[in-house]
């Protein structure tokens, strides 16, 4: 069986029409689609369909709708407890797979923008015009059709902003100034408006484009644009640098990054592979969440640790924080216990697309590979940040000057301590180089393994 609502109320049966029958029984069964899997009172029907001045006879008139259906899609309409459930695969229904879609958008789109605009591409195509469309006036579907033309908006405002960041600002503009025009109440999608037009060096019609939303917000509703429209506007006139990523152009911005890495990794995946493949996943997830909570984002895995870019030191701080004390509370299983050390720098990186280079990440890396697991370092430049507002129950230990590898001068490096997990280490390791260092693993061969490099 296969549900769609995302346009007129349709049902296949092994890939057929059903003929579902009149207004009052196509709206019972599209009240039953909007609530699965739940169930419906008997009650909520009829001032779903009649509303609250329903007649006396409304009830058996309820039931005849309900055994003509029946005969139609078959006996998934299940009484239970004073009320009827649509009993079937939820996912047969086309708007759940598409809130599903729209879900995880939200949560790759940082990660993988060309896949989830993709992704999105694909579920938006399968709406064929309102939710719900022949069902319009029905009173118990007012508040869902609402609800699914707002997603709607959203996953096409999710859509433009994931092939934005994939570069595809000047096939955009046509869509958008359509899209501002038709709703322009909607200030996001003005702003993405005025960052295609930048992007594909039209600043001007960019600036033109606010002024459009500021004449409609100040004449029609009396209110002034939002502050992040106005910020954007500001941007555009300074002709900002950061305006251009996304754009495959190489953007330097100033950075903090967190780098971590598992302690031991390689033993414990000889002796556990299975429960370190588990424990993996669940260290992916608890830095991933404490990254997200501080503003940062994780921009790539690399071997069993992650790296995290954030827009200050505090943030990787309190990110490094926060991951440490749900490590610190994690039942690990047959890995025992996970310990992962920890390196944050900031200063100027360069941005390009998705990705970062540059000193402070060679330094977090550096960091990193000298610290022991459940250590947090920190260099000279991140701790003097740190130092101006530190996050809560975090304090700082200087630990001198380190020679990191590859970086000439030595590094004061400092030791983030958190209060209430063990904060005593011996003396920091030699930095190997072995650490995230990508370039040796493109030359490692099978059975050998790069340890320093001498020339190329």
């Amino acid at each position: 069986m296969d549900i769609r609502v995302l346009g007129p109320v349709e049902v296949h049966l092994d890939g057929q029409p059903a003929a579902l029958g009149g207004q009052k029984q196509r709206g019972l069964l599209g009240l039953l689609i909007a609530a699965v899997p739940h169930r419906v009172s008997t009650e909520s029907l009829i001032v779903g369909l009649w509303g609250d001045d329903s007649a006396q006879s409304a009830k058996s008139t309820l039931q005849t709708h309900i055994w003509n259906l029946r005969r139609v899609i078959g006996d998934v309409i299940v009484h239970e407890r004073g009320g009827y459930v649509l009993d079937v695969d939820p996912r047969s229904v086309d708007s759940i797979r598409f809130v599903e879609v729209l879900a995880s958008a939200r949560q790759t789109i940082v990660t993988d923008p060309a896949g989830t605009a993709v992704r999105l591409r694909h579920a938006l195509g399968e709406w064929r015009g309102l939710p719900y469309a022949d069902l319009v006036g029905t009173p118990g579907l007012d508040a869902e059709i609402r609800r699914l033309d707002e997603l709607r908006l959203e996953a096409v405002e999710l859509r433009i902003e994931a092939e934005l960041a994939s570069g595809h600002h000047a096939a955009l503009i046509a869509e958008l100034d359509a899209l501002a025009e038709e709703h322009p109440t909607r200030e996001r999608f003005r702003a993405q408006q005025m960052l295609a037009l930048y992007r594909s060096g039209r600043q001007a019609e960019a600036l033109r484009a606010f002024r459009r939303t500021e004449q409609y917000l100040g004449e029609v509703l009396g209110v002034e644009p939002s502050e992040e429209l106005r910020d954007l506007e500001l941007k555009v006139l300074q002709q900002d640098e950061s305006l251009l990523v996304g754009t495959g152009r190489q953007v330097t911005r100033r950075l903090a990054f967190l780098v971590t890495d598992i302690e031991g990794s390689t033993r414990m995946w000889d002796r556990h592979p299975q429960a370190m493949a588990t424990a993996l996943a669940t260290h992916d997830r608890l830095v991933g969440d404490a990254v997200e909570q501080a503003g940062g984002r994780v921009f790539k895995h690399t071997g069993d640790g992650v790296l995290a870019v954030f827009s200050d030191a505090v943030a990787a701080a309190a990110a490094a924080e926060a991951a440490q004390r749900a490590m610190a509370a994690n039942d690990w299983g047959d890995v025992g216990e996970l310990r992962v050390r920890m390196g944050i720098d900031v200063g100027e990186a360069d941005a390009r697309g998705d990705d970062f280079y540059g000193p402070p990440l060679n330094r977090s890396a550096r960091l990193c590979a000298v610290a022991h697991g459940g250590q947090v370092l920190m260099s000279a430049s991140a701790h003097a940040e740190l130092t101006a507002s530190p996050p809560a129950g975090v304090q700082v230990r200087q630990l001198g000057e380190v020679h990191l590898k590859g970086i000439a001068a030595p590094e004061r490096v400092a030791q983030l301590v958190v209060v209430g997990l063990p904060a005593d280490f011996p003396a920091l390791r030699p930095d190997t180089g072995g650490v995230l260092d990508e370039r040796s693993q493109i030359l490692a061969l099978p059975g050998y393994e790069v340890r320093e490099r001498l020339g190329e």
